[in-house]
């Protein structure tokens, strides 16, 4: 059996995935707003150990079927646990956390080249020595998280001198 996922148009899964998130976004945002703002680092912490469950319940219990060519993966897994919107829900939360505790001034603002090198270098490493299903998402939402706060980090710094 062969399975598409990209059929003519190939960003069409990250539009769809995308048009998901923005939908709910509002719902999202609501239930966030009405959050202390002392639960947004536990409430990202949460979502990236939510999502290592998630990926780690897929791996394990989701049946494989033909690999894909050139990924390590099977493309049941590689549905589920990437193309499918609600398994990539938690990468959109942590955003959300994140942005919000950079807005209240309560997360660490690396400089770039340290956000860049150090954790984005180190966390490619890092992936390509843990089962390939991890290595696109869960392994990532920190470090990228850090890596756009530095970045959102200097545009506040400009703000601020204007």
């Amino acid at each position: 059996m062969f399975i598409i996922f990209f059929v003519v148009n190939r960003p069409s899964w990250s539009l769809c995935i995308e048009m998901v998130f923005y939908l709910s976004f509002p719902f999202l945002f609501k239930v966030m707003k009405a959050l202390p703002k002392k639960y947004d680092l536990p409430g990202l912490i949460a979502v990236t150990m939510a999502s290592l469950f998630v990926q780690s319940y897929i791996f394990l219990w989701v049946e494989p079927n033909q690999m894909m060519g050139a990924f390590p993966i099977s493309q049941h897994h590689f549905w589920v646990s990437y193309v499918f919107p609600p398994s990539r829900i938690f990468e959109f939360l942590a955003g959300m956390y994140t942005a919000r505790l950079l807005m209240n001034g309560r997360i660490l603002i690396l400089r770039k080249t340290e956000s860049l090198v150090a954790l984005l270098a180190v966390t490619y490493i890092v992936s390509m020595c843990i089962p390939y299903q991890f290595s696109m998402s869960v392994v990532f939402i920190i470090p990228v998280c850090l890596l756009i706060v530095s970045m959102a980090g200097d545009d506040l710094k400009k703000e601020i001198r204007c």
